[in-house]
């Protein structure tokens, strides 16, 4: 907390009283985590926001309590939030409660980064706004309904995918499924889940390289990499690269999945066919996975996973600065 010191009074030429105000700590850009991988991340966008002349205050366990305290008696004030934290430690809801009555800015809205995260969703409204998804068959969850029409699958083809509506990380995923039997197995694993029963897509090859990649979206701007699917790496998608290839649509997809999903920070997955289709075998991940290929082989290429910081302090600093 700041402290401002006002003179009163003279008594005399050498006495004087003082008042003391205490003022809140006003922080520009908070950023709530728990992840203990994310560490370097938030290390080096701690760092960006100080080099950039924004306040930063980071929150994690082990301060969450006495960060609700403060802010509740008006000691802090955050003007912007980052949350990496409330999906996955139901801890951070009080916090995200108290910021939002706050109408503290969030980078993702919290509530639409819930219906982000739904695949059901998601699946739906791509459909509805012209973007290829798989072919897509969408269950009630199994304690709502353990039954499904088994004739279904048929339609899909196999093998395909199975993989629970909400979260991320590969949570849930069963890859290569061929029976009924392995469907109702992976659904009773997270019975409280709506399910998607998804065509396996298959990429083309360009010059021996699989076309699958993952794109970052940070505030209308979008990063672009190669991504293997099997091993996890990636490389970035050079300028070059792109135009070779003919690969500017993969832009112009994420740009309209941001617009559908609402939020500003995120990545998506997307393929291209032998028929020369563009899909989106995974759609909105908004707490993304910002490990650095220095530390870890299926790491983001620290080069991007720096830009990726720059565009979001840049951003933030923006909507601070409008906000002031």
């Amino acid at each position: 907390m700041a402290l401002e010191i006002d003179t009163l009074l003279f008594l005399t030429l050498n006495t004087r009283f003082y008042r003391i105000v205490y003022m809140p700590l006003e922080v520009d850009f908070a950023i709530g985590w728990d992840w203990e991988y994310d560490r370097d991340f938030i290390s080096i966008l701690d760092l960006e926001c100080n080099r950039r002349g924004l306040q930063s205050y980071l929150v994690y366990p082990h301060n969450l309590d006495e960060t609700i305290g403060k802010l509740s008696s008006g000691e802090l004030i955050f003007k912007m939030f980052l949350d990496r934290a409330s999906e996955s430690d139901s801890r951070f809801i009080p916090l995200i409660k108290l910021l939002k009555k706050k109408e503290v800015i969030f980078v993702n809205d919290h509530a639409l980064s819930v219906r982000a995260n739904d695949k059901s969703i998601m699946h739906l409204e791509f459909l509805t706004n012209g973007l290829y998804v798989p072919y897509t068959i969408i269950l009630s969850s199994y304690e709502e309904d353990p039954q499904f029409d088994e004739s279904d699958i048929h339609s899909i083809g196999t093998p395909f995918i199975v993989k629970p509506a909400d979260g991320g990380g590969g949570r849930g995923v069963v890859l290569g499924v061929k029976t009924p039997y392995e469907v109702v197995k992976a659904r009773e694993k997270h019975s409280k889940d709506r399910y998607l029963l998804q065509e396996e897509i298959v990429p083309v090859t360009l010059k021996g390289r699989k076309a699958w990649f993952r794109s970052f979206y940070i505030y209308g701007k979008v990063i672009m990499c190669w991504w293997d699917s099997q091993t996890g790496v990636y490389q970035r998608l050079t300028s070059r690269a792109e135009r070779r290839y003919k690969l500017k649509e993969l832009k112009r997809i994420t740009k309209k999945i941001a617009e559908v999903a609402k939020i500003n920070f995120f990545s998506t997955e997307i393929a291209l066919t032998k028929t020369g289709r563009f899909v989106i075998v995974d759609y909105v991940n908004d707490t993304c996975d910002m490990r650095l290929k220095s530390k870890a082989a299926d790491g983001v290429p620290d080069d991007v996973a720096r830009d990726i910081m720059r565009e979001l302090v840049d951003g933030a600093k923006k909507i601070v600065k409008d906000k002031r």
